[in-house]
């Protein structure tokens, strides 16, 4: 599957997702801190959450890229 559809897929399913579970996605991929208390009065609009995670997933197919060109 290309990146573009992988990340169509991902924005898909978090925008079905309930919060508490974004907000742990957002956690596993480090796209917000742990112990980050301002996510509980934030909306998913205002947090950005699919934007952060569509960012971390660029972040690690970057990384991957540049792993296997070396």
């Amino acid at each position: 599957m290309e990146l573009k559809a992988l990340l169509d897929s991902v924005s898909s399913v978090l925008t079905k997702l309930h919060w508490a579970q974004v907000v742990q996605v957002c956690k596993h991929l480090n796209c917000i801190e742990e112990d980050d208390e301002t996510v509980k009065d934030r909306s998913r609009r205002t947090l950005g959450v699919i934007r952060l995670v569509e960012k971390q997933l660029d972040y690690i197919e970057q990384d991957k890229d540049a792993e296997e060109a070396c």
